[in-house]
């Protein structure tokens, strides 16, 4: 019985996919409760979702009574509804993955010049260069029909890169999936509202969503590089960084994903956004981000990344509180920050992380009040669904 448990255990790591269930409590009361801050996106795609449930449950009941004498049959029946449907809409969204053909060549193309290119993209010396990432990787966009259970619950999530092992990460490398329609909907709603009250207005025709989707792609595809085990051989960063290892390899997916986008922008093999949008954007989402606050391993992220910036002269901010970008000095910061996150993974050094991150992770009070200008607007914090057949096309 013990592969079968390990698959459910395995789906329900997963539980950050797209999920169907029926029948859960309060999955939607986190996204709920503060209205005047939130916004409701229906969701738009064409599919007999309601079938693939429907089938889904009726597995998941078969799967109970043959198990029930199991340890898998100890799993709450609501449980093992919801993994078994996680399944289906998952086998569902891999058949109707959007029709874009821009999209799919360009995220195509991208996976194929980072596996050959790796080595160009390292800002190390040379002893910290003797990982190869999996290049068995691939890449999708989504759009999104249903989110559910702890995918539902707080920010919503815009991204997915799984699986977290490292021992996959360098055997065979990372899945990357971008769900293209939660991010169009925090754009248009949250980043460009923020850019008109934070950014100059030289500054605000570089925010695009072009920008915004690729800076989210290559944060996920990031996460996928770099250091796995520390250079003394004693095992994972993960391992050695312990409770600090979420904030920093947040913020080392956010500049090295900025980094690789530079990287291919100058090799002229990244031509969709110019270096100025994506720089711009990623300010205006550092902004969207930190408004959940600095205390989850991105809002830290999001934080030390500010700090270190705003040390380094990589963007300025007038007497009237709006934000421009030094786009010579940004380029530079990215670089040194990126190797700097990179060498302390590499050395599984955890006094400095922490240290670090205990310092600079924080909001001061200057970007604090340039938030609270932000909360004043009405902008909202995030999107929330409604969600349903009826929404559907």
């Amino acid at each position: 019985m013990k592969p079968i448990f390990l698959n459910l255990a395995i789906l329900f790591v997963l539980s950050i996919f797209v999920m169907a269930c029926s029948g859960n409590s309060g999955t939607g009361s986190t996204c709920s409760s503060d209205e005047d801050q939130q916004m409701k996106v229906a969701t738009s795609a064409g599919a007999d979702v309601e079938d693939l449930v429907e089938d889904a449950m009726d597995e998941a009941d078969d799967l109970v009574k043959e198990q029930e004498s199991s340890i898998v049959g100890k799993i709450p029946t609501l449980l093992k509804r919801r993994l078994a449907a996680i399944r289906y809409v998952n086998e569902w969204m891999e058949k109707h993955q959007l029709e874009n053909a821009n999209d799919k060549d360009a995220l195509e193309k991208n996976k194929d010049l980072l596996s050959k290119n790796d080595q160009a993209f390292k800002l190390l010396e040379e002893k910290y260069k003797k990982e190869t990432p999996g290049s068995d990787a691939d890449l999708a966009v989504y759009d999104v029909v249903f989110y559910g259970g702890d995918c539902n619950m707080g920010s919503k999530t815009i991204a997915i890169n799984l699986p977290n092992d490292e021992r996959v990460q360098l055997q065979k490398g990372t899945r990357k999936l971008q769900l293209k329609n939660a991010m169009q909907a925090k754009f248009d709603k949250i980043v460009v509202p923020i850019s008109n009250a934070l950014m100059t207005e030289k500054s605000r025709p570089h925010i695009k969503f072009d920008a915004f989707f690729a800076n989210v792609m290559f944060h996920e595809v990031a996460h996928g590089l770099g250091i796995k085990n520390t250079l003394d051989g004693t095992g994972t960063v993960r391992h050695a960084l312990k409770e600090q290892y979420s904030a920093i390899e947040e913020a080392k997916a956010d500049i090295l994903g900025l980094f690789l986008v530079t990287k291919l922008a100058e090799m002229g093999e990244y031509t969709n956004t110019t270096l100025e949008e994506n720089y711009t954007t990623f300010m205006a989402g550092i902004f969207r981000s930190v408004r959940f606050g600095a205390a989850s391993a991105h809002g830290k992220a999001n934080m030390l990344e500010f700090n270190f910036l705003a040390k380094e002269g990589a963007f300025t901010r007038d007497a009237d509180g709006l934000y421009s970008i030094d786009f010579p000095k940004m380029k530079a910061a990215v670089e040194k920050l990126g190797g700097a996150i990179l060498t302390a993974q590499g050395d599984g050094n955890y006094d400095l992380v922490k240290n670090w991150i205990a310092s600079e992770g924080v909001i001061r009070p200057e970007l604090q009040a340039d938030l609270d200008k932000v909360n004043s607007l009405g902008i909202p914090k995030d999107i929330y669904y409604e969600m349903g057949m009826q929404y559907l096309n």
